[in-house]
């Protein structure tokens, strides 16, 4: 008992010094090193550093209070005599061996209790289950794993003000606008409408936890951070922003630097509200990208072209007729592809394809840091009726560190709420998070355009 007891507390300090190891490493290891394409802009560049530090050092302020786990007193009051409290306990104690047993090489099908992973274990491996009882006999492990945490933040704490001083201005102005968003957030809030269900996914697929192997720590769509965050203001546009948002991305990649009309492609996602008058808010992205698919000829404009509207027209939501020259297309969509699973998102990742998501907003998402979990959703207020849909766009991942329990990866998003939101107009949403609050559409994500 003793000995389980030790690695159980063992393992989760050790969860803890890896999170910070993970900090380390990415603070001292230019971002350009990990993603190393000639394409890529400068900015794109300095903004895959800012972000990744960011987020990273808004994941170790969450590691602040966590402690190796005690155990709990007895319950006189229990309902169950604390049974059910018990049976949690047991769960609990069983992953930790588990994960404990494939850290030293054990099968974890045949580890049911602290003594069976010594037993399976070669000699090397035995005489470092006898120094853990040896240590547990004192408080002096807790004390080398306490000194190893001191040390490792000392390091980080070190380079990390090196990178704020490197990135300070962009992150004053950032602060400047987070000010400025807070005063105008329930804009945003009261002009969110829910998404139209058109292509609903199976339950299975909504469900489907990420279960590919994650083998980078942080990934980003190649110059995806380099097209500037867009504010779409008190309209409910954001599926015409992440639309346009994805093709801006992909065009960029080429070295093409375009500012497409969201005028135009709200517009085009409202087939009933193109040639007539309507009051129903919102959009689907997919209406838009296949109207522009089948079109014959280029048809998105540029937002020179078709100037966007920041507020809207009573009973007009496309505000039509559209001026001429939103006839003046610049490019069209060629290609574009539904996904359905969070796999298959960080497979487009992974191939440079930004992604689409629609999903329903929970108050931690409106005033966040940009860290974004299902376990503090409730961060802010309760659910109310502004929990509606939401259209973003995922732009990159992260891996999470498992003991934060939110899934394999987080992914990074831009919205359309300006730079105030988030950091810079980005957050990192969890695994869980997504699974949890995703509209059953699929993802869409662009393949190609013709210009």
């Amino acid at each position: 008992m003793i000995v389980a007891k030790v690695q159980r507390d063992l393992l989760l300090l050790l969860n803890r010094i890896s999170i910070i190891y993970i900090i380390f490493s990415v603070f001292n290891v230019n971002a350009a090193t990990l993603i190393p394409k000639q394409s890529e802009s400068k900015l794109h560049k300095d903004m895959v550093e800012m972000l990744t530090n960011v987020f990273y050092e808004e994941l170790y302020k969450r590691t602040y209070h966590l402690k190796p786990a005690k155990n709990s007193p007895k319950s006189a009051d229990s309902v169950n005599k604390g049974k059910r409290g018990k049976l949690i306990i047991e769960q609990m104690k069983q992953r930790n061996r588990e994960k404990l047993a494939i850290m030293r090489g054990v099968d974890p099908t045949k580890v049911k209790q602290g003594s069976d992973i010594v037993k399976l274990q070669q000699e090397d491996t035995k005489e470092m289950a006898k120094k853990i009882t040896e240590l547990s006999k004192s408080d002096e492990w807790q004390k080398m794993a306490q000194s190893d945490i001191q040390t490792l933040k000392q390091k980080v704490m070190i380079d990390h003000k090196a990178w704020r001083k490197k990135h300070l201005p962009t992150l004053k102005e950032w602060e400047e606008k987070r000010e400025k968003y807070l005063g105008h957030v329930d804009d945003y809030k009261n002009n969110l409408a829910d998404i139209p269900l058109i292509l609903p996914v199976s339950k299975d697929e909504q469900e489907k936890k990420v279960d590919i192997e994650i083998k980078k720590e942080y990934a980003f769509v190649s110059n995806a951070l380099a097209v500037y965050i867009r504010d779409q203001s008190v309209r409910p546009t954001c599926a015409a922003f992440a639309g346009m948002r994805a093709a801006e991305i992909l065009l960029a990649q080429h070295n093409e630097w375009y500012d497409l009309s969201e005028q135009y492609f709200y517009w085009a996602s409202k087939p009933n509200c193109r040639n007539n008058t309507c009051t129903e808010k919102g959009s689907w992205e997919g209406y838009g990208l296949q109207y522009s698919q089948k079109s014959s000829k280029l048809d998105i404009p540029l937002e020179k072209d078709c100037p966007y509207e920041k507020f809207s027209q009573k009973n007009n939501e496309t505000q039509i007729p559209l001026k001429n020259s939103c006839d003046n297309g610049k490019i069209k969509i060629k290609d574009f592809t539904y996904s359905k699973t969070l796999d298959e998102i960080i497979t487009q990742i992974d191939q440079n394809k930004p992604v689409t998501a629609g999903i329903k907003l929970t108050p931690n998402f409106y005033d966040n840091r940009g860290i974004i979990f299902e376990s503090e959703k409730d961060k802010g207020g309760k659910l109310d009726f502004h929990a509606q849909g939401h259209t973003l766009l995922i732009v990159g991942y992260l891996k999470l560190p498992q003991i934060f329990d939110e899934g394999k990866v987080c992914f990074v998003v831009a919205n359309s709420w300006g730079a105030g939101w988030g950091h810079g107009g980005y957050s990192c949403i969890s695994e869980k998070w997504l699974l949890n609050h995703r509209n059953r559409n699929p993802f869409i994500s662009l393949n190609s355009i013709e210009k």
